[in-house]
């Protein structure tokens, strides 16, 4: 974590318009896309496996840009968003 109590961005950073205004996010890296099983009836979706970029650890969420909420369970800054990008060049694996 740096001094100032902003996050590291290896991967830069997005600019995101949220309703109270508009502020710079850290880009989290897209590790793998997974296809899901969904119950019978359910729509197919798949997931992103990414890198946080505020705890270092592996985070999913559904697939598509744009922000996600880190699931972070340690340090300051476990509530706070990223930006994803989605990157076509992410192979899909099966299911896991």
């Amino acid at each position: 974590m740096h001094l100032t109590g902003e996050p590291p961005a290896p991967w830069g950073y997005a600019l995101v318009k949220y309703a109270n205004g508009t502020f710079w996010v850290p880009r989290a890296l897209v590790l793998a896309r997974w296809q899901n099983r969904s119950p019978i009836g359910a729509p197919h979706h798949d997931e992103a496996e990414v890198w946080c970029p505020y705890c270092g650890e592996h985070h999913y969420h559904g697939w598509g840009s744009g922000t996600r909420c880190a699931h972070c369970t340690k340090g300051p800054f476990r509530s706070h968003d990223y930006f994803l990008d989605e990157p076509h060049d992410v192979p899909l694996r099966p299911l896991r």
